[in-house]
């Protein structure tokens, strides 16, 4: 079977689970292959702007997807990287900051500055920036 097919197929698949709502990871690219998706458990939690100030737990190789919105620019930070990363399989959502992985015991913290989208229109808005903050205890 011509390669470019089951890649387009596998993108496809890829798409259309992502638009029903299913987290999904590609864990495998290589060449002369086709895609491997996998999803990913349905336990993985979303952290939005409720979320601030809070602690979370998770285990080493649990998921949470960043969502606080898409009416700001987000810049990430992570107190420890080694802890807890940003994802760089997993397909997100539009309007999502991506998908952390718990890598390692310890406890982190994780950084969101974001800037109003309106700050870029004519005339610009005078919305201030949001600061969140949140603590992760991996064990």
């Amino acid at each position: 079977m011509n390669q470019k097919v089951i890649v387009w197929g596998a993108i496809a698949l890829g798409v259309a689970l992502l638009l029903v709502g299913t987290p999904l990871l590609i864990s495998k690219v290589e060449a002369n292959s086709a895609v491997v998706i996998t999803p990913t458990p349905l336990a993985m939690q979303a952290i939005t702007l409720a979320n601030m100030g809070q602690t979370i737990t998770m285990q080493v190789g649990d998921s949470i997807t960043l969502d606080l919105g898409a009416k700001y620019q987000w810049s990430i930070k992570i107190g420890q990287p080694e802890m807890l990363s940003r994802s760089t399989s997993a397909l997100i959502v539009q309007g999502t900051q991506g998908v952390f992985v718990a890598r390692k015991p310890g406890t982190t913290y994780l950084t969101a500055s974001g800037e109003p989208d309106c700050r870029k229109a004519t005339p610009t808005c005078d919305t201030g920036n949001v600061l969140f903050e949140m603590t992760v205890v991996v064990k």
